[in-house]
């Protein structure tokens, strides 16, 4: 509500009288996307969304992101960052949390300090850091060319397409490989909370190596166990898609599949 307030009294210092400010809750389907279909009810002309997002692409309506500044100890970062890559001898991919992108830029600053005070030289240790795909997206039918989240899906499309695998993109970030190397040479060290967006880390290269900004062995030894039990399971049931872009979403369970009984859900 206070961020309601501020908007209105900018608005009003502007002499914008005319514009109305909704509040939406999360939804019980998944916050990290756009309430699209929220915003209809109130016949919205764009969303503000806040906090934890999957840059999922909008259907109907342009979006700003705001990711918010989440606290986090860059020494402590750091020190962590640089272990992982002495213990390891790897060549490291950093990939992070929107929430802590406010803070990358200090992140690398602050480790290229370390390094040198230490080795007096960063080529032993110079991470790849992912970036954030984009903070505004327009929908498909909008032909406004600063749609950069159509623009990066568009190059990591055409690198799978062409074999070449060095643009990568998961959880709202971008990368590209250079010439040469693959996912597989990378520790991957995420910053970040145990969260969805690290699990979806986790399973997406479950190949490489992953650090953490924080203690991580017990939990990357608990995740990848659940990786391999899921690796041997007889049924995996999926479920992909949001509500905000008119998926339909259906779940059941059969002991065998045949023709007639799959029409039933044709």
């Amino acid at each position: 509500m206070r961020v309601v307030k501020s908007l209105r009294e900018k608005l009003n210092s502007l002499y914008v009288e005319d514009v109305k400010l909704y509040v939406m809750a999360d939804t019980t389907y998944g916050s990290c996307c756009v309430d699209e279909v929220g915003a209809s009810h109130v016949n919205a002309n764009c969303v503000i969304h806040y906090g934890h997002t999957c840059l999922s692409q909008t259907s109907t309506l342009p979006a700003l992101f705001i990711f918010g500044k989440a606290s986090i100890s860059v020494s402590k970062c750091v020190t962590n960052l640089r272990n992982c890559g002495e213990r390891i001898g790897k060549p490291i991919l950093v990939l992070y949390g929107l929430e802590y992108a406010h803070a990358i830029q200090e992140i690398k600053e602050a480790l290229i300090s370390d390094v040198l005070s230490l080795c007096g030289s960063t080529s032993g240790l110079e991470p790849l850091y992912a970036d954030i795909r984009c903070s505004v997206i327009y929908p498909p039918e909008t032909s406004n060319s600063a749609n950069r989240l159509e623009l990066v899906d568009r190059e990591v499309a055409n690198s799978l397409a062409k074999g070449t695998n060095t643009a990568y993109g998961i959880g709202g970030l971008t990368w590209s490989l250079p010439e040469g190397r693959k996912m597989d040479d990378y520790l991957v060290f995420w910053i970040g909370l145990d969260n969805p967006a690290f699990a979806n880390v986790v399973l997406q290269f479950n190949s490489c190596e992953i650090g953490k900004s924080i203690d991580f062995l017990g939990d990357c030894a608990a995740e990848y166990y659940l990786v391999e039990k899921a690796k041997d399971a007889n049924i995996i049931g999926i479920l992909v898609g949001t509500l905000g872009v008119g998926m339909l979403l259906f779940e059941f369970s059969s002991s065998s599949l045949w023709v007639l009984k799959l029409n039933n859900f044709a």
